[in-house]
Parts: C-alpha cells; structure tokens; sequence
C-alpha cells in the first residue's frame, strides 16, 4: 500500500512538471464561463462572460496572468465581483471589460500585492466599485485603465501601501474619481479624474502619497480633497479647474505640499485650507479666476507656507486668511481681485508674515480685519479702488515696514475703527486720491519715515486719533494735514533721533521750504504749529546740499598687481554724512566705515581685469553725491596668448602671424622665427587689436615660430608656438575631356588630373551641386555615373595655403536614344511609282539628332534632311519588287535608334501596259513614271545634275544615273535640279534663265520648270543645247516641279510655276 502511494506522488510529481513546463509555452488556457483560477498560469477569454456566481472570476492561486482580449464580464445587474483576488501575488489582469455589476466591485484585490491591473474597462451605473484594493494590499500598478460611472472609479482602502495608479481615467463616477483611505506611500500620476460627482481625487487619513500631473476638473465638490490627518503628501503639476466647490481643498491635514498647480475657475476657491491645516506649503501654483477666493485659509490653519504663487481675477480675494494664524505670505501676484483684497486677513488672523507681494487693482491691496501682531514689509499695494493697506476695527501690534502703496482711489495706508499700537515706518505712499495716511478712531501708532507725496487731499488725516507718534516723515502734497475731532498728537522726537518732518508743498511754499535755518542744525528756527495740540517742534529745514566727496585712494588708472586694493574716502556734509559707498562697476557694491575722518574699506579680492569705481555719499535729508568712476586695472597674471590662425599654409610673405595678447598690462609681444637654418627674433605689431608680422616678409618655406608676450609686471609667456608653410604656387588642372562633348554613358565623364604638393580639397560642381570624384586611378573621375542632363562644371582645387583654381568644362551625358516616327511610307503601301518620298519624325531633348538615314533595303542608304519641321527625302529610283526600308537616327552622343522599318513593294506597270502600241526606245535608267515619249527621251539624252542629298533623291525620280553638280560643266542636254543656294550649274546659269530661283521666289512650296536652249561656239562645230531647269524655293518647291515635269507631254515653251499641296503639285 504504501509502495502505491510513492509511485501516485512520482505520477503526480511529473504531472505538476509538465503542467509547469506547458505554462510558459504558448498553450495558455482559454477561459469562457465562471470559473476559479487555482493554478498558476496564462488564461485568456475567449468569448463574453455573463455572471452566475457572486465572483465570477476568482483567482486563488499567485503568478496568473488574465487577459480578456476586450471580451467582455457582464455582471447582469447583480451584487457581486467580476474578478475577485484574495491573498495572491504576482497576478496581472489585463484588457477586460466589466459592466453590470448592482454593488460589489468590478475587479477586487484583497491582501494582494506586487500586482497589475493594467488597460481595462470599468463600468457599471454608479452602483459597483471599478476597482477597489483593500487589507494591505500593497506595491501593485494600476495603469491605463478606464473606471467611468462606478461608484468610485479607483479605490484603495485598509493600508493598501506602496501602489502606483497612473494613466488612468476616473470620470463621471456616482461617488469619487480616485479614494485613498488609510492608505500610505501611494503613487497617483497622470491620471484624469473629471465630473465625478463628489471629488476627483479623495485622500481620507492617507500620509505620504504623490499626487502629480493629473487632471480633476468639473467635478461637483472639490477636485482634489485631503481630508482627516491626510499628512506629508505631495500635489504637484495638477489641474482642478472648474469645479463646484474647490479647486484643491484640505481638511485637518498637514505638512503636504501643494505646488504648481493650476486651480481656475472653481466656483468656490483655487486653494481651500481649513480645521487646522497646518504647517503645508503652498508654492508656484495659479488660481485664477475663482468664485471666492484664490487661496483661501480658514479656521486656525497655522504656520502654512504660501509663496510665488498667482491668484489674479478671483470675485472676492486674492489670498484669504480667517482665524488663521503664524502663516508666512511671501512674493505672490494678487491682482484684480475687483470684490475683495489681494491680500485679507480677518477675524483674529494674528502673527502672520506678508513679504514682497504684488497687490494691486483689487479693492483693497491688503486689508487686514481684526487681526493682531501681524508684519507687512516690502509689499506693493498699488492702484487699487479703494485703499492700498487697510487696518481696521482692533487690528493692533502690526508692522507695516517699507511697502509702496500708491495712486489708490482712496488711500495709501489707512486705518481705521481702533486699530492701535502699529507702526508704520518706511513706506510710500504717493499719489493717491484721498490721503495718503488715514487715521480714524485709532490710537498710539508710530509713523516714521515714510515718504508721502502727491496725494489729492492731504498728505496725512487724523479723526479721532490721539497719541499717535508721527516724525522724520516727508511730505509733499499741496495740503499735508487734517486734523479733525483729535486731541494730542506727537509730531517730532529729539533732534538725536531725527526730530520732526519734512514739510514740503509742490509750489515750494512748505514750512520747511520758507523758513530758515540760521544755525545749521537741520531743522527749522520756528516751530510748526498744525493745530492747538498738534505741534511740530523741529520741523526739518530743506537741506540741497550733497555731500562733498574725495576718493583718496585709489587713484585714476592705477594698475595693481594684486587682487585686493584698498579704498579711501574723504565724504563732508553739513547735515552730516549718513552712509557712503562703492560700487565697482558690475562686480559689487562696498559699504565704506568711518575711520577717523577717512571712509575706508577694500574691495576684497577681484579678477584680473579693469573696473570703474564709483563713490557714492548720503547725508541724513537723503541728498546724494556721485563721484565721476576713477579707472583701475588688476593684473596679476602672466600674459595670455592666443594664436588666432592654425597650423596652416600660406600664400602671402606678409600678415601671416594673427595673435591676440590678453593682459592688461603688455609690455611687448616677440616672434622667434625659425626655418630649420635661420634663427630670427622680430617685434609683433599690433594693429586693431592683433599683434603680427605687417612688415617681416616670409619666403617660401616651413617654419616654426614662439611667441613671447612680456607684461609691464615682468610676467613673462612663452609657451605658444606654431608651424606653418609659406606657399605662393597655384595649383594647376589639367582637363582631360573635350569641352562641349557628348557623352552616352555617365561614367567616368569627368577626367582631369591636379599637379599640387599640398592639395586641400577638390572639388566639382554642377551648379550648386557638388559632384563625387575618386582619384584611384591617377586620375580624378566622379565616382558615381552622372544623370543624363546638360552639365557645367566648375573643377576647384584648393592647396593648403589658400591657392585656388578654377576651371569649367561644359559636355552632355544623353544615355537615351531619340525618339522616332516614320510618317510616310506607311507599311505594306505598294507603289506604282520607282521613287518614294521620305518622311520622318525625329528628335532628342538633350543632344539633338545628329544624322537620319534611310537604309533601303540592300540598294542604297539615304541620308535625310531636316526641313525645320520633319526629316525628308526619297528612296530614288527603284526596280520592282519588296523592300524593308529601316530608319537609323543618330543623336550627337553616338545613341542610336533603328526600331523604326516598313515593307513596302514597288510595282512600277511595263511599258507596253502604259501606252500600249508605244515604240521609243529610251534609256532603261529613265523612270518609268514618265510616259510622254518626248519627255523620255529629253530625259534619256540628258545629264541630271543635283546640288545636295535632298536633291539627289529628286534627281533619281528621273533617272539613276546621275551627276554632282560640283566640277560640273556642260556639254550637251542637262536637267539642272535645284536651285542655286546648293547646285553650283544652277548657281551658274540661274540669271540665263527668266525667272530667278532664291529662297524667297517663287515662294514657299512653289517650283518652277524652266527649259533654255544654250549655243556652243567654242568648238569648229557650232552645237547647240537644251537646258532643263527644275528647281523651287524650298525642297518642297523643287519636289512639285520635279513631279509635275514628269507628267508633262512636251517640254514647255515657257516658265511653268508649281506648287505642292496636300494632293500633290498643282499649277500655281
């Protein structure tokens, strides 16, 4: 028995071996019903899966992969799960759709971990979670998938750590997009998360998870929302645009960090902090355009971060603060807020620090409310509609130091309703349309040293406010004071600390401007008296003297040879020198100190370099003095030098060396010179800020040269040398093509040969195209075959030194024969004439047509002429019988077609059939188209004399023998054909004749037959000849006379004029 069972568990064994071996082979297993998944493995859907069971798939087992391939689970509108893992790892459910579900999730992961949920398909009317990971269902991927009109499209729960959700969509979901719950250290980026019907993103008691670059719009509460100890998160580059309430909201949440972001157009605020959300950064982010507010903290939101960030165009404010304390509010851009304040803090908002923000064109720039204790500094609250810094009821123990707050429509700085106890120093507040400082029913501030100037109304307006300290203030309206309903007020402290204000008017007429200062104290001799207990007791007297400055040390364009140089001031001033310094131009700025009656200080250590220096000294009523810059030039290195040319040819004797020298204080720059013989030292000479050799000429030859540069310090360089040669020799090319040549093969076209030691580059160029050579032969040839194409060449060689020639060689490459069309005769046309008329078609777009030739049959090959439209001529004369006849058209680059043939038969009738009875006995070489007897036999006793080719095919319609007219004379009968631009007898004889043959008479196409009877008296026997001249002004012309002659039944007694037509000559 137990023998039965070991050899069972080896069965089982290689069973378990072969399945695992099937599993990663490509016999995966096919899925198509409710099942459980026990084994590990491959599994596919094969087809729709409608749910029978509570899950209808459920995986058991880890290392399954499940694909869907888009099939889709159908819940059928139960409660239920479509996929459900408990307990596994390492599984991967992939390209599923899932719909239908009434409750439960559509893909559901229990304690599952290392996982992946990737490119599925989610869905089920707002009733069923999409996907939902609960009970430390941790380091899983959820990714590209869609999770739309769930219950909630993404949800993690129960301390599911470690995930990374990315690339999903999360939209139109009945509760949220994507919920975290207790869960820790998740990854939630590049998802979109849009119209949900809560939020787009929920994290509730989640710490420490990344939320980056993705996109919760439109959704109907808040976008992205942190709830309930959601602590150290990150909220980086999302979008939460117009939703219902918040843009990014966080509740009792802390330490996150919530930068660049963009929050527009939420129909509450961009940002929303509240229940003490403590200690969050909230940094770079734009929230534009919101309902309420741009960033809004609320109910004891301590010690949060807001910088850099921009809440422009928001219906109320731009920043939001209630109950709200210890929060640092620095560098924003508040702008056009029109319903409330760039800047608000109310309802106790205390301790807060607002630094260098950008607060204009709201309503109020920044309005505090009932907050305490709060510091102001270096704000810019500008052209806003109401005030530029406004306190009111109780806002107390602030600091409002060094803002600008000018041209607002009411006031600079105000306040009001029992703010007390702040101080206001160092501010400005000009131009604005009411007053510049405005104090109502406020008590015990200080104003000091502010500069308020141009304002409508008055400078600075007291009602109801005692006690307050105002001095070493500047005014300058044309009112500077209203004092209403107050009592006393203190206008001046000791003249130690700067006594009292500067009163100024823009006429000149201020108390300051009009009463005097005989003792030279800085203040005037008559006390201000603004009203009964408002006195100002040491007003300030205007003092428009500046300071007295010396530089002592250092002294104009002084060199140093060390880096740091002390500096020493004499600054005198009346009213006593408040401040001195140096600024060294673009480097830095020194502030000098008093030692005994010198300003001294150092410039700490500079670079090698010039600088400018300027002194600067300010008296204690602001008056300035500027020295003119004293020049000094630090130089505490050896001279610097720069060989501006290479290691290179040259083709001059001059100007060769190019070297720059930085120092700032060259004493002289030297060239050692050396040719392998000569040793030679001679002075660089500079010349626009080049040192070389302008007068020193090289000869041809190589050479070696150091450069020594020598700077007034004994500083000496002489580590930078260089090698060149002087070449004055041109290269020379030798072409070995023919210019103008033809060629009907590409390759190896270009040949030229360069005689040049020291060859740079060569080069061909067709135009603007360059052309490949080798030269592996000896000889240069481009070392592609050419393109056919007309070619202008231009041949470059460059040496080393700059020489240069050029040469251009112009040819043709035409690898195409021409193109062919035999127009008469027509193929298997039989004649009944000996002599057939030639036509032809012929041309080449590149190198024109060369020669056209007729090869009848084995009898003769005729040349054919081109008469400006078409290649003409004759066969001549023919006997009876079939010939082939075979055009071959030649270009001028040898390209040959001969494709072009016709078989024609020639069946000339016999004499007896033509005029039967007929007796004469011509020569048999006359042709048989001629009927009439007599003009036979004028033929037959005749020479026929032709001038060219064209003319010889004419003159065989006669008779085959035949006579060049070249030599020629005459010495019994003569048919001349032609005329006498090619027939030199008819050159001769033409002005014998009636009628003058040329190229212009008779006319186009028109012939003229002619017959002169010619007496020889230069034998003992005076003999007599008949002349028969046939000829016209054109091929054309001379073929229809020729024709016509032929018909006739006597030689005429007079011109007959001829001209050819489409059926053949007629009379003309």
């Amino acid at each position: 028995m137990n023998e039965l069972k070991f050899k069972t568990a080896i069965l089982l064994a290689l069973l378990t071996c072969l399945a695992c071996i099937s599993s990663v082979s490509s016999a995966d297993t096919a899925i198509n019903t409710n099942c459980v998944i026990d084994t590990p493995g491959n599994y596919y859907l094969t087809d729709n899966i409608t749910g029978t069971t509570v899950n209808v798939i459920e995986i058991t087992c880890s290392n399954v992969v499940l694909d869907g391939q888009g099939y889709f689970i159908d819940g059928a509108n139960s409660w239920g799960y479509g996929i459900y893992a408990s307990g596994v790892s390492n599984i991967t459910i992939k390209n599923v759709n899932i719909k239908n579900f009434s409750g439960g999730s559509e893909i559901y992961f229990s304690e599952v971990t290392n996982s992946f949920i990737t490119n599925n398909s989610l869905e089920s009317d707002g009733l069923s979670f999409g996907i939902q990971l609960e009970s430390y269902s941790n380091n899983n991927t959820i990714t590209g998938n869609t999770a739309n009109s769930n219950y909630d499209g993404i949800s993690l729960q129960s301390s599911s750590n470690y995930n990374t959700i990315t690339g999903n969509t999360a939209n139109s979901n009945a509760n949220f997009g994507i919920l975290l719950v207790s869960s820790l250290n998740n990854t939630i980026t590049n998802n979109t998360a849009d119209l949900n019907d809560k939020y787009g993103i929920y994290l509730y008691s989640s710490l420490n998870s990344t939320i980056t670059n993705n996109t919760a719009d439109s959704n109907n509460l808040n976008g992205i929302f942190l709830q309930y100890s959601s602590n150290y998160n990150t909220i980086t580059n999302n979008t939460a645009d117009s939703n219902n309430d918040s843009g990014i909201s966080l509740q009792s949440s802390l330490n996150n960090t919530i930068t660049s972001n963009a929050v527009n157009l939420n129909n509450d605020s961009g940002i929303f902090l509240t229940s003490s959300s403590n200690y969050n950064t909230i940094t770079n982010n734009t929230a534009n355009s919101n309902n309420n507010s741009g960033i809004y903290l609320q109910s004891s939101s301590n010690y949060n971060t807001i910088t850099n960030n921009t809440a422009d165009s928001n219906n109320n404010f731009g920043i939001y603060l209630s109950y709200s304390s210890n929060n640092t509010i620095t560098n924003n851009g508040l702008n056009s807020n029109a319903g409330g304040s760039g800047i608000y803090l109310g309802s106790s908002s205390n301790y807060n620090t607002i630094t260098g923000n950008n607060a204009t064109s709201n309503r109020n720039g920044i309005y505090l409310k009932s907050s305490l204790n709060n510091t102001l500094i270096g704000n810019t609250a500008d052209l806003n509609s109401l005030n530029g810094i406004f306190l009111q009821y109780s806002s107390n123990y602030n600091t409002i130091t060094n803002n600008t707050a000018d041209s607002n429509n009411n006031h600079g700085i105000s306040l009001d309703s029992s703010s007390n106890y702040n101080t206001i120093t160092n501010n400005t507040a000009d131009s604005n349309n009411n007053h510049g400082i405005s104090l109502a029913d406020s008590l015990n501030n200080t104003i000091t040293s502010n500069a308020v100037n141009s304002n409508v109304l008055y400078g600075i307006s007291l009602a109801d406010s005692n006690y307050n300290q105002i001095y070493t203030n500047i005014f300058n309206n044309s009112q500077n004071y209203d004092i209403s309903s107050s009592g006393i007020n203190y206008w001046n402290t000791s003249k130690e600390q700067g006594g009292g204000n500067y009163w100024f008017t823009p006429t000149g007429m201020g108390w300051s401007e009009t009463h005097s200062d005989l003792n030279n104290d800085g203040f005037c001799d008559d006390q201000y008296n603004l009203s009964t207990d408002n006195i100002d007791y040491l007003p300030k007297s205007l003092d428009m003297a500046a300071p007295e400055v010396t530089i002592n040390s250092p002294l104009n364009e002084s060199i140093y040879n060390t880096s740091s140089i002390l500096i020493n001031v004499t600054a005198i001033d009346s009213s006593d020198v408040s401040l001195v310094t140096v600024e060294i131009e673009n480097v830095k700025n020194v502030t000098l100190s008093l030692n005994g009656s010198y300003y001294t200080g150092n410039t700490g250590n500079l670079l090698d370099g010039i600088y400018n220096i300027t002194v600067t000294s300010k008296d204690e009523n602001g008056n300035t003095n500027t020295t003119k810059p004293v020049t000094i030039t630090i130089d505490t290195t050896a001279p610097k030098v720069i060989i501006n040319h290479a290691e290179d040819d040259f083709n001059r004797i001059t100007n060769i060396l190019n070297v720059t020298i930085n120092d700032l204080s060259l004493d002289s720059v030297i060239a050692e010179i050396n040719n392998g013989t000569v040793l030679k030292n001679i002075t660089l000479n500079e010349t626009n800020g080049y040192f070389g050799n302008s007068d020193f000429e090289f000869v041809e030859g190589a050479y070696s040269v150091r450069i020594y540069a020598n700077d007034s310090f004994g500083l000496v360089n002489s580590s930078e040398t260089v090698d060149f040669v002087v070449d004055l020799t041109y290269p020379v090319i030798t072409v070995n093509i023919e210019d103008g040549k033809y060629f009907n093969n590409g390759s190896n076209v270009i040949n030229f040969t360069v005689d040049e030691d020291y060859i740079d580059s060569v080069t061909a160029f067709n135009g603007s195209t360059e052309i490949l050579l080798n030269n592996s032969t000896g000889n240069y040839l481009n070392s592609v075959a050419l393109n056919e194409g007309v070619y202008n060449v231009t041949i470059r060689i460059n040496d080393t030194a700059g020489n240069n020639v050029n040469k251009t060689v112009r040819f043709t490459v035409d690898t195409t024969a021409p193109v062919l069309t035999l127009n008469n005769p027509v193929n298997g046309t039989t004649f009944t004439t000996s002599s057939i008329s030639l036509n032809v078609s012929a041309n080449d777009s590149l190198s024109n047509v060369s020669s056209v030739i007729a090869k009848i049959g084995s009898v003769r090959n005729v040349t054919l002429f081109f008469d400006g439209e078409y290649y003409t001529g004759n066969t001549g004369t023919l006997s009876n019988g079939n010939y082939e006849i075979r055009i071959i058209v030649t270009d001028l680059a040898g390209n040959v077609n001969s494709n072009e043939t016709v078989n024609i038969t020639v069946a000339v009738p016999s004499s007896s059939s033509r005029s039967s009875g007929s007796s004469h006995s011509s020569s048999s070489d006359v042709s048989d188209d001629i009927e009439s007897d007599s003009v036979r036999d004028a033929v037959s006793d005749s020479d026929v004399v032709y001038g060219n080719s064209f003319d010889e095919g004419y003159a065989q319609e006669l008779k085959e023998n035949l006579y060049d007219s070249e030599d020629y004379e005459i010495s019994g009968d003569t048919i001349i054909v032609g005329g006498p631009e090619s027939n030199k007898l008819a050159e001769k004889y033409d002005s014998k004749f009636g009628i003058s043959i040329s190229n212009d008479n008779p006319g186009e196409n028109k012939g003229i037959i002619q017959v002169l009877k010619v007496q020889d008296n230069s034998g003992s026997i005076i003999q007599s000849y008949t002349i028969i001249y046939i000829a016209g002004s054109d091929r054309y012309g001379t073929q229809a006379a020729l024709e016509y002659f032929k018909t006739l039944d006597e030689l005429p007694e007079g011109p007959i004029m001829v001209e050819w037509t489409a059926n053949g000559p007629v009379l003309a």
